[in-house]
């Protein structure tokens, strides 16, 4: 369980470094700064490229994702890595990659925004719940 943890945070922060990056990043730039084999990469960016995250790596222009990405997909993966990241307390490095992207802190702001909705709906539905029953 640890092991999928580890590479969903990985491609999490893989997909958001690409994102952010302003610079030629190649696949041996992402495994040493990540601490894996170039290999692990790859294999990474054919699983983003499975879920339709249109990453590449190209000889001229190192990694690169081609195609935008969709707000549901960025939710997910956000909201995934939130989940990952709470649970093993490391809310630092999530926070510093995640906000370095305009639209990716526009698309967190929504998701907690949706998040408080959802308590809210909750609560008044279990509040009225109370008083009326079922």
């Amino acid at each position: 369980m640890k092991d999928l943890r580890v590479k969903l945070r990985r491609q999490a922060e893989l997909l958001c470094k690409v994102l952010s990056s302003d610079e030629k990043l190649t696949t041996t730039d992402l495994a040493f700064e990540f601490g894996c084999e170039e290999l692990t990469i790859k294999r990474d960016m054919q699983e983003l490229r499975a879920r339709e995250i249109d990453i590449h790596s190209k000889a001229s222009k190192g990694v690169e994702i081609d195609s935008a990405i969709s707000d549901e997909k960025l939710k997910e993966i956000i909201s995934g890595y939130f989940a990952i990241t709470v649970e093993e307390d490391n809310y630092n490095k999530a926070t510093a990659l995640l906000v370095k992207k305009q639209k990716l802190f526009f698309i967190f702001f929504c998701f907690c925004k949706q998040l408080v909705y959802e308590i809210i709906y909750l609560s008044y539905s279990f509040f009225f719940f109370l008083l009326f029953g079922a």
